[in-house]
């Protein structure tokens, strides 16, 4: 009998909401919005015949030029910096000079340079102050305070970049070096697909028509945030796979624990890199512990830790004279000339633009053409699979309150550019490749796509890593 009442009072629960979700669902489509609502149901209904039909992943067709989706869009003042000789020095590779035009328009100027020292990735120290009135060569760090006066007392004060020249890193032993491939992944936060296309679109034209990128129409994420992005693609593990590395857990490990594929990199003699701005909210340092040890040969976390207190000083979203955006492609494009004889793997992330903007990122579409464009003409990309991504689509509750920005979310934008003796050496593998523009990818495919890079290569020379750890 107990059990008969229990029955019973499980139906009268079923019918109650039945007839609650017939209610609602009637309201919906006889309210002011019921084409946009039965449009909706239709897309959904199709959707699911698609994959019941065909048993497989059906891409969705996602307009770039939908006047949903273009309702969203503005164009965003220039960044304006004011001009270049406003700072006083400049760096190329590890030498740094205080400019000849700066010493003519103001006279003698004498520097006090200080090495930025990485204490870990929330602290940073200086080291003993060295004074210039023409040069400095960067000794313990690739960036530097520099604090500078006139005779006439004017005072200019920055933080200066290049690459440390570091002679046991450009003698670490690889293999045959002439054929050797570089790894070049340059990332922006929070952008499908289609709106990289809407945002960045002379970089896109540049990257698809001249470089001949393939783009993954099917990437899609695997999980809600960049770490649930980034970690899969540079791990081939989800977070809950790897060692706990969680701030909040007891007993959590540094996330120096995790297998990056830049280590194995590292292991057959690349020199690695890694470079992500907004240190507060870091992809491994705002909700886990971040790295004990420096990551990778070159590190820019340095950096943005110096240059925070200095923001307020700044023009909007400039360093100095320099765009914020312009410094991370600089830093990046400075690394890959720097090493010329040493095969490099280099993952560049920026997030400031896009992380909290659909718009703002449209202004770093004439420098991110540029810098393109000068990779091209130092024959950069003549030895390098360029990668450009991002971690997922746009974010923000406007956006993600249409049927089109919930599917873009999912949706990042992700490309490779293949070298053309690349295409021709290994053709079969990249036919296999381009077999999988427009199927389902996600970050572990990716992941498996660096290993096989770097396999291709060792398999071919025949070779262990360079060292072991």
């Amino acid at each position: 009998m107990h059990q008969l009442r229990k029955c019973s009072r499980r139906n009268l629960i079923l019918l109650v909401s039945l007839v609650i979700g017939y209610l609602l669902v009637d309201y919906a489509l006889n309210s002011r919005d019921y084409v946009d609502n039965r449009e909706k149901i239709s897309l959904i209904e199709e959707s699911i015949r698609s994959l019941a039909n065909q048993g497989a992943c059906k891409l969705p067709n996602l307009p770039v030029d939908s006047p949903e989706m273009l309702s969203f869009l503005k164009d965003e003042q220039p960044v304006e910096c004011g001009d270049e000789n406003e700072d006083w020095m400049s760096c190329h590779k590890s030498l740094c000079i205080i400019k000849p035009d700066v010493v003519k328009a103001r006279g003698k100027i004498t520097c006090d340079i200080a090495d930025i020292i990485r204490s870990d990735d929330y602290k940073i120290q200086y080291s003993t102050p060295v004074r210039t009135t023409h040069s400095y060569t960067l000794k313990r760090s690739d960036f530097a305070r520099a604090k500078c006066w006139t005779e006439s007392r004017y005072r200019w004060t920055g933080i200066i970049y290049g690459i440390r020249e570091d002679p046991e890193l450009s003698g670490r032993r690889s293999w045959n070096k002439e054929n050797s491939l570089n790894v070049l992944i340059m990332g922006f936060d929070s952008l499908s697909r289609n709106a990289f296309i809407r945002k960045l679109p002379k970089a896109y034209k540049y990257l698809t028509k001249y470089l001949k990128a393939d783009v993954l129409q099917g990437y899609n994420i695997v999980g809600d945030g960049t770490p649930q992005a980034l970690i899969p693609l540079l791990t081939g593990f989800t977070e809950l796979e790897l060692p706990e590395t969680r701030k909040r857990m007891k007993n959590s490990e540094f996330v120096n624990v995790y297998p990056m594929v830049w280590d194995e990199y590292e292991r057959y003699g690349y020199i690695t890199a890694f470079n992500e701005d907004v240190p507060q909210i870091g992809t491994f340092s705002y909700r886990l512990n971040g790295f004990d040890a420096q990551p990778t040969d070159h590190y820019m976390r340095t950096y943005y830790l110096a240059i925070e207190s200095q923001l307020s000083y700044y023009k909007r979203l400039c360093a100095g004279a320099q765009p914020r955006h312009k410094v991370m492609l600089d830093y990046t494009k400075e690394f890959m000339i720097s090493y010329p004889s040493n095969p490099r793997f280099v993952f560049s992330f920026h997030g400031e633009l896009s992380h909290d903007s659909i718009n703002l990122v449209g202004v770093a579409d004439t420098d991110l053409t540029n810098w393109l464009v000068e990779l091209k003409q130092l024959g950069v990309l003549n030895n390098t699979i360029l990668v450009m991504m991002s971690d997922h689509g746009n974010r923000f509750a406007e956006v993600r309150n249409t049927l089109q920005g919930k599917q873009e979310e999912r949706l990042p934008f992700f490309s490779f550019t293949f070298p053309e003796w690349f295409k021709r050496q290994y053709t079969e593998q990249y036919r296999n490749f381009r077999s999988n523009l427009r199927k389902l990818t996600t970050p572990f495919d990716v992941h498996e796509t660096l290993q096989d890079i770097l396999n291709l290569q060792t398999l071919r020379s025949k070779q262990r890593p360079a060292h072991s750890r």
